[in-house]
């Protein structure tokens, strides 16, 4: 929400996936975004959504991706590997799904800016309880590399932002006590507002980033091993 409402505040006609949140609808409207009905793991629906996008705009500047599944705090032996998958189906094939509907702005020499959401645990040691989350992310971060190097010739950058625990619906799960503990650890003796990771997020999506290619920015008040 905060991103959309940086980016509209910046200039740009937002565009704003939801899938099953659908409280967000009159929140991303309140911000000047329009809402866009789509379950990243559908290809059909990514390629239908983008089209749409550049059906009605001619053009498509900046992609953000932030998605993820709900969490679960869980052990490492009280997971399925359906836990796994479903994280990998929103995070690493979801994108997919977009970086392959992208291809024929892309090939077509279009200056496209993708910038990915991932997580500071892909910078430094993993937290308990969350493998499956954890893995999910560092094989999007593998991709969006691979991605990198393979598309350097062409006028699409991709980027990403690893914040690390945000003030969002996403840990509203997560106990109390825990939050409050992680925020007495980090240096700035709090977490991350969404504001916070909304304002990286415009920085890349700008103009001022155009030589930035390939980086991982963390965004977690300075919060190293």
């Amino acid at each position: 929400m905060a991103t959309a409402k940086t980016l509209a505040a910046d200039g740009y006609r937002v565009y704003a996936g939801f899938n099953r949140n659908v409280a967000a609808l009159a929140r991303l409207e309140e911000v000047g975004a329009t809402p866009v009905k789509i379950d990243v793991t559908s290809r059909a629906e990514v390629e239908c959504a983008i089209n749409r996008i550049l059906t009605e705009e001619n053009k498509l500047d900046v992609v953000v991706y932030s998605v993820s599944s709900p969490l679960k705090y869980k052990p490492v032996f009280s997971l399925d590997w359906s836990d796994f998958q479903g994280h990998l189906e929103t995070q690493l094939q979801g994108f997919f799904h977009v970086v392959m509907a992208l291809r024929p702005a892309i090939e077509k020499g279009d200056r496209i800016t993708l910038v990915v959401v991932l997580t500071d645990t892909c910078l430094q040691k993993p937290p308990r309880r969350m493998a499956h989350y954890v893995a999910a992310k560092y094989a999007l971060m593998g991709f969006v590399k691979s991605l990198v190097s393979e598309l350097s010739k062409t006028r699409c950058t991709l980027n990403m932002v690893s914040p690390g625990l945000v003030e969002t619906d996403l840990i509203s799960n997560l106990p109390a006590k825990a939050r409050e503990l992680e925020a007495q650890n980090n240096p700035m003796r709090r977490l991350a507002e969404p504001e916070d990771v909304a304002r990286v997020i415009g920085f890349l999506a700008s103009e001022d980033s155009d030589y930035l290619n390939g980086v991982n920015i963390p965004v977690n008040g300075g919060n190293i091993l």
